[in-house]
């Protein structure tokens, strides 16, 4: 991890990614793309914003074009691959704070953090089941995931 960025930007950078414009939220998510290009190991609570805002803008700019079917059919799939990856990589990130001390399983470390079991649960379907879990839970849990690192860190 490397220090560059100062406070002013830090807040700056915030208030853009977590404003309700979607262009400001475009704006941040540039801002910290920047910051990665700097340094490759950003701590991982920007690294898990980072990629649940990708996500997030990628579906906002699809969405749209695949209801009105000016989108390949597999277009929807990948937005349920991008959105299972940010949500397991930001529960295995909150896993291995608590993990390496206590051994504790990924729905202790969860219930410890108020984070619902069923965010843990669409974790094991993304991982371990035939299909994805569907997209409008997928959202549901990114925007928890996004809410939840919105105020806790």
């Amino acid at each position: 991890s490397c220090v560059f960025v100062h406070r002013e930007e830090l807040d700056h950078v915030y208030k853009l990614v977590y404003s309700s414009d979607t262009e400001e939220q475009r704006r941040g998510y540039e801002r910290i793309l920047v910051w990665k290009a700097r340094c490759s190991s950003l701590p991982a609570s920007v690294e898990c914003t980072l990629e649940l805002l990708h996500v997030i803008l990628r579906d906002n700019e699809l969405w749209p074009h695949i209801v009105q079917c000016n989108m390949p059919p597999y277009v929807e799939q990948q937005l349920q691959i991008m959105y299972s990856t940010s949500i397991m990589r930001f529960l295995n990130h909150l896993s291995s704070l608590f993990q390496d001390i206590h051994s504790e399983t990924l729905f202790r470390v969860a219930d410890r953090l108020n984070i619902p079991a069923w965010l843990v649960d669409i974790r094991h379907q993304s991982a371990h089941s035939n299909t994805l879990p569907p997209l409008r839970l997928l959202r549901t849990a990114a925007t928890f995931a996004r809410g939840w690192l919105h105020v806790c860190h």
